[in-house]
């Protein structure tokens, strides 16, 4: 997967897996950010870098890792309410997206020789 975001300076691009790109953002999933914030923040978490002079991830790019991310069944998007009123797209992870993330992020057991 090609992504691209823009920086301070200039548009640029990242080649990832959905793997990668789903356990980056997994973290920011769980906290309800809405779907703008989780990728940008995904991005950063790929490039090892907090901030990374990126304004943002563009938002076609945002939809494409949402479509393929559902489509993966991993996770759901849904509209959030604050309560004050505002309201912003989420995503949230589902069962097997769990079930995934508990088992890529598990500790694994070294092989006995």
């Amino acid at each position: 997967m090609q992504s691209t975001f823009t920086s301070n300076k200039d548009a640029r691009s990242i080649r990832t897996t959905w793997k990668d790109t789903f356990l980056a953002a997994s973290g920011f999933i769980l906290s309800e950010q809405s779907e703008q914030h989780i990728a940008n923040q995904a991005v950063w978490t790929l490039l090892k870098q907090p901030d990374a002079g990126i304004v943002g991830v563009d938002e076609h790019d945002v939809i494409k890792v949402r479509i393929q991310l559902e489509a993966l069944d991993l996770i759901k998007a849904a509209s959030k309410t604050h309560p004050n009123g505002a309201t912003w797209l989420t995503w949230f992870i589902t069962d097997k997206g769990r079930r995934y993330l508990s088992q890529e992020m598990a500790i694994k057991r070294e092989r006995e020789e």
